[in-house]
């Protein structure tokens, strides 16, 4: 009989499932690329940032602060000389795109100098999420 009574007790105090809310959550985190993806995506990326408009001044707390972010950053061994909107020429030490990349920006180290792009060309961005997703989760 006592043990009727722990079960009436214990099912008595079995939360309601519908009041409980239903929770889900995306968590994004850092992939890891192989060598032949990691040129192809850091070429990518020079040819998006090649497609931008002029840039505007920037920081390295600006710079480190999207490395909190969603982001794909890409440091080169060699800095990298290009074009940029057709007339600016820049040496790239290291570069953080920020996602997402419709309201996102580019921020590129040049030396101890930092820059900030934006307006880049669709075709480029979309070929460099193609690229993305060649990545495997650390």
């Amino acid at each position: 009989m006592s043990a009727l009574v722990c079960l009436l007790a214990i099912t008595a105090f079995e939360p309601d499932k519908a009041a409980v809310p239903e929770v889900h959550a995306l968590l994004v985190t850092y992939l890891e690329f192989k060598e032949q993806d990691r040129e192809k995506i850091a070429d990518a990326a020079i040819k998006m940032l090649s497609s931008c408009s002029p840039p505007c001044s920037s920081t390295e707390e600006d710079f480190e602060s999207i490395r909190r972010l969603c982001h794909l950053h890409v440091k080169f061994a060699k800095p990298r000389e290009l074009t940029v909107g057709g007339t600016d020429k820049v040496k790239v030490d290291e570069l953080i795109v920020r996602f997402p990349t419709n309201t996102g920006r580019i921020v590129v180290r040049t030396g101890k100098d930092y820059l900030s792009y934006c307006k880049y060309d669709y075709e480029h961005c979309k070929a460099l999420h193609e690229l993305l997703k060649t990545g495997k989760p650390q």
